[in-house]
């Protein structure tokens, strides 16, 4: 392996052993081996800092090994600058490993792949090897090809020496960038709150971590992240020793190393999927999303509320923008209770048959509006857009087989007559408004309880 590769340690000789080990199945063949120095008045430092560099007989490849050593300590942040520097000073790329990183073989494959097949495409300013949501049953993606979003992670990555010197140590003092560009950048009140948070943390020294430097300066200088779809890497380090991992937080319950035959062999132009940001904010930084469900949605999920995330349904499935595939005559919503802010159904409704046999009798338009109120957060939003009676457009198209009126909605499923109860009706819904654009009836709901008599 041709791509050099920087290891960041400090005073944990046993982490350092287990990255050594993890790199044997590697071998890479040029090795930057950086060590923090002891921190003044601990002399255990010392000796573990002794046998951090003692761990280097353990590296038993022929390979081109350079040693740095602080004699003093310099902390998480001036070391790994001064270091992530001197590797990009005598090479174009890069591979950075801390010592609790371990990873995948496949993740060296990753990351050479693109650093050698994309290195002109300068949106990308770094390549994380790290996917720190693709375990958890919501996330918004399954393709299998590697993306652009505009996170970083540092749980193992990769880069160019010109995207290096994008870093800036002290951007948390560039008032222009925090007051006039990452207000629109961030285009979220709530991730506003929490960087603006982060920017006083640095300032008043709180915090003092470069990873969240590195974010920012990518983020004033317009570079997005590669990201895998699946996981290559991951942390062990979450330990009392650790300078910012003390414990692991809930939402990486079963985080696991990935297996890289996931990742498509042949990488297309890499797109950017906003999405999985909104996704992981919302997960990690626990910034409120609003989510919207578009159900017979056509090639591209309608957004009409403006929801952080969107997803559809249709009867084809399309990963790139967030499609799932499902026959809502006969199958449920593909989606947890309470997951949306919004559904809405645009030329849709009309085509779902009231009455079938299966051989048993079903009714399909029923069952589906049960599925909208499920899916739908307490008081959420239902949005119909369809062509009804008496317009003619409501009988035209041979495949209208539901013809909606001005009292479907406000008689049979509303909070106060639920007609549709005798049918299986099983929600309730407060009619906000109804009003005609063209031959289509826009009828506007919102989730509420089912009142107490029923």
């Amino acid at each position: 392996m041709d791509i050099p590769v920087l290891l960041l340690n400090f005073n944990r000789p046993h982490y350092t052993a287990g990255l050594i080990e993890n790199l044997k199945q590697i071998r890479p063949r040029k090795i930057y081996f950086a060590i923090d120095g002891p921190r003044e008045g601990r002399e255990d430092d010392k000796e573990k800092c002794h046998l951090v560099e003692k761990a280097l007989t353990l590296i038993d490849w022929d390979c081109n090994l350079k040693l740095s050593k602080n004699k003093e300590n310099l902390g998480l942040r001036r070391n790994v600058k001064l270091n992530i520097d001197w590797l990009f000073s005598e090479n174009e790329t890069g591979i950075i490993l801390e010592d609790d990183v371990r990873f995948g073989e496949g993740f060296f494959r990753y990351c050479t792949k693109i650093l050698t097949q994309h290195s002109q495409n300068q949106r990308i300013g770094a390549i994380s090897g790290n996917n720190l949501v693709s375990h958890l049953k919501d996330y918004p993606r399954s393709s299998d090809d590697a993306f652009l979003c505009s996170i970083f992670h540092c749980w193992g990555w990769a880069t160019w020496s010109d995207r290096w010197r994008l870093y800036d140590d002290n951007i948390e003092f560039d008032d222009d960038f925090y007051n006039n560009r990452l207000p629109a950048i961030l285009n979220n009140p709530g991730a506003l709150n929490f960087w603006n948070s982060v920017r006083n943390s640095l300032i008043n020294r709180t915090v003092n971590s470069w990873a969240w430097r590195m974010q920012l300066s990518l983020w004033r200088a317009g570079r997005y992240c590669v990201t895998p779809p699946r996981n290559l890497t991951t942390n062990v380090g979450f330990a009392d020793d650790s300078t910012h991992t003390h414990s692991k937080p809930r939402w990486l319950e079963g985080f696991e190393i990935g297996n890289y035959s996931e990742v498509s062999s042949d990488l297309r132009p890499l797109e950017v999927d906003t999405n999985f940001d909104k996704f992981e904010n919302q997960v990690i930084l626990g910034i409120k999303m609003t989510k919207s469900l578009d159900i017979g949605c056509g090639r591209v999920p309608k957004n009409i509320f403006n929801a952080d995330i969107v997803y559809g349904i249709d009867v084809r499935d399309d990963l790139e923008h967030n499609i799932k595939k499902a026959d809502l005559v006969v199958e449920k919503i593909p989606y947890e209770d309470d997951s949306f802010e919004y559904v809405t159904a645009h030329d849709f409704i009309e085509h779902v048959p009231r009455l079938i046999y299966l051989p048993e009798r079903r009714y399909p338009f029923v069952e589906l509006m049960n599925e909208i109120y499920r899916v739908l957060k307490p008081n959420g939003t239902f949005l119909s857009f369809t062509p009804a009676y008496p317009q003619p457009a409501a009988f035209r198209d041979p495949t209208h087989v539901n013809i909606i009126t001005e009292e479907t909605f406000a008689v049979y499923f509303d909070n106060i007559n639920r007609w549709a109860e005798m049918y299986g009706f099983k929600g309730a819904f407060k009619i906000i408004s109804q009003e005609w654009k063209g031959p289509h009836l826009i009828s506007l709901m919102q989730k509420v309880p089912v009142p107490s008599q029923y």
